[in-house]
């Protein structure tokens, strides 16, 4: 957030990171990296060589070529002795040594053996696993509940796994039935009930009974969000809605998902951002080096490294001359920032400073209290 103030303790090292929602940062001094918390003060000494930040309650460290994992307390929970580890999923992270996978629990015992060739970490109480050139899927204990017979497989998403028999993939129940069909030469998980499937070299859509919702004969496609699925041919895009209609050309170099009030979506063009309605048409041409979705009725553009805001109709309301600009609050209103000034942006057009703000809205000041 740009209202909150740069805290003094970043001055004492070489350099750091943004707090995450466990309110610590990563720091580095001496070329070592740390952890300080919102106060300051550091919580475990500056030994690592890289971090990365912390996620639920654990953070990766590395000394040399090897990792582990720690707590909020600096405490390891992983000694630092794996190639490769990853952060805790359904209690357990998925460590590598000398390129065999296993697990581990928050008291860094292994509790699945590295026996594995690949396993992804856990997403629910299964996942997937490799061992030589047969795949299956185990539990958390480790169990097989997947026998090892299929060439490779995916982790269950909606009930369904994909998994590859004889050169092409189908999908299986968690009683190990074949739900669909081995007819496709890839495919990917299901996400909301579909998945992207391939034939004969070309990307379409299936549901969960196999029905086709969009035809195999597109390059690339992705699944629906907000209604929408985007479909690419000769790396352009173009959108198609859940009749299976296409609603705008084949023109853009990326389409993002549409905003969940299925209104607009951001569209890239020559490295220039605009926006399109979800009748495919262009409501602001491509013309900005970089942008945001929609917030309360207004979208922050940026031109040439300086921020402003345009409304649905395209009109340019707030001018494009901030450093960085806050999204729209329900309540009316952003921020700005030039130099180190903040402003506060109306919908009219309109702005103040912050001070000259808080002086005229007393009442309002608690909104910007500083962490």
């Amino acid at each position: 957030m740009i209202l909150n103030q740069e805290e003094s303790w970043r001055s004492r090292y070489e350099e750091t990171m943004m707090f995450t929602t466990d309110n610590l940062a990563a720091a580095k001094r001496n070329n070592k990296w740390g952890f300080v918390n919102r106060n300051g003060k550091e919580i475990c000494a500056f030994k690592y060589d890289s971090v990365l930040p912390f996620l639920t309650g654990s953070a990766l460290v590395k000394i040399g070529n090897l990792w582990g994992i720690i707590d909020t307390k600096g405490k390891e929970l992983v000694p630092i002795y794996y190639d490769q580890v990853f952060y805790f999923s359904q209690g357990l992270a998925k460590v590598v040594k000398n390129g065999k996978t296993g697990f581990v629990n928050k008291k860094g015992t292994v509790v699945i053996p590295l026996i594995y060739d690949d396993a992804p970490s856990f997403s629910s109480f299964t996942t997937s696993a490799r061992i030589g050139d047969k795949a299956g899927h185990i539990n958390t204990k480790g169990k097989e509940v997947i026998p090892f017979v299929y060439q490779d497989s995916l982790p269950f998403f909606d009930t369904l796994a994909g998994v590859k028999q004889n050169n092409l993939w189908g999908f299986i129940d968690k009683n190990n039935n074949a739900v669909i069909p081995f007819e496709y030469e890839e495919v990917e998980n299901f996400f909301a009930k579909t998945a992207k499937a391939m034939k004969n070299g070309k990307w379409g859509l299936i549901n969960q009974e196999n029905h086709l919702l969009i035809p195999f004969e597109y390059d690339d496609v992705t699944t629906f969000c907000n209604g929408f699925a985007s479909a690419m041919k000769n790396d352009k895009w173009e959108l198609i809605d859940e009749n299976g209609h296409e609603i705008c050309d084949f023109k853009y170099d990326l389409i993002e998902d549409f905003t969940e009030q299925k209104d607009f979506s951001m569209v890239l063009l020559n490295d220039q951002w605009g926006f399109i309605n979800a009748q495919g048409e262009e409501i602001i041409a491509p013309q900005y080096d970089d942008a945001r979705d929609f917030s309360n009725g207004f979208a922050a553009v940026c031109r040439e490294d300086l921020w402003g805001f345009v409304d649905t109709n395209g009109n340019n309301i707030i001018p494009l001359q901030y450093d960085d600009v806050d999204d729209f609050t329900e309540q009316g209103f952003a921020i700005g920032l030039i130099d180190d000034t903040p402003y506060v942006l109306f919908k009219n057009g309109e702005s103040m400073t912050l001070d000259d703000f808080k002086t005229a809205n007393e009442n309002m000041s608690e909104l910007f209290q500083t962490e």
